[in-house]
């Protein structure tokens, strides 16, 4: 039947897409690959829902169009891109539980959009359905955008620095980023900037105290 060979389509294009998808997230980069992959699965929600609001006006091959990009969409770059920059950002110490809680929540809210999806189409329609996924997309679009770092060829205490900048805390862990950089620490910028002017010149002022000090007791005690 066609819906068979359509689904054999979709099995046959994630076959293709997902090998590339490792050299393209290689290539490209993670940051980029993940942003266009949810660009175009919000496109793909918006299209399906434009076809049913359209009805029986909408064209099958457009909404089978759709289903494709965002099978497509999502295996070149959230899919594996999830599981590759959760274990790129997280440091050492931290790395197993981190992976755990990101798994966990992960196939959690997997199987929540697995068990409410019939219950929210029912009473938001198809339409709204997907039309709410578009929504979830460009807020997940957003949030990526402002704080997703690009992890390729980054150091563990780059993306610590990153995570540092944007969050204004500071860690002894991420010193060594901020001296790789050539950085000064955001709080020590700011206590530099507040020290009074006095205090700055009390070293200088110590030293040429104890200078001419120095300089009259050699004058007294210079033998005659």
């Amino acid at each position: 039947s066609a819906q068979f060979q359509f689904m054999v389509a979709l099995g046959f294009a994630k076959l293709i897409i997902i090998p590339a998808a490792g050299k393209i997230l290689d290539n490209v980069g993670r940051r980029k690959t993940i942003l266009v992959s949810v660009a175009g699965m919000m496109m793909a929600c918006l299209g399906l829902s434009l076809y049913f609001v359209l009805g029986n006006k909408g064209l099958p091959e457009v909404a089978l169009a759709m289903l494709l990009l965002y099978v497509c969409s999502f295996s070149v770059g959230v899919g594996p891109g999830a599981w590759l920059v959760a274990s790129e950002i997280f440091p050492t110490l931290m790395r197993s539980k981190a992976m755990s809680l990101a798994t966990m929540s992960n196939r959690a809210m997997s199987a929540f959009m697995a068990s409410m999806v019939l219950s929210l189409a029912t009473k938001l329609t198809w339409s709204g359905y997907f039309f709410v996924l578009a929504l979830v997309n460009l807020a997940i679009f957003a949030f990526e955008h402002r704080y997703l770092p690009e992890t390729k060829g980054k150091t563990l205490e780059e993306l610590a620095s990153h995570f540092a900048r944007i969050s204004g805390e500071l860690d002894p862990f991420m010193l060594k980023g901020f001296a790789a950089q050539g950085q000064q620490p955001q709080e020590q910028r700011l206590q530099e900037q507040q020290q009074p002017q006095a205090l700055k010149e009390l070293p200088n002022k110590i030293g040429r105290s104890l200078g001419t000090d120095a300089d009259a007791c050699g004058t007294t005690h210079a033998p005659r």
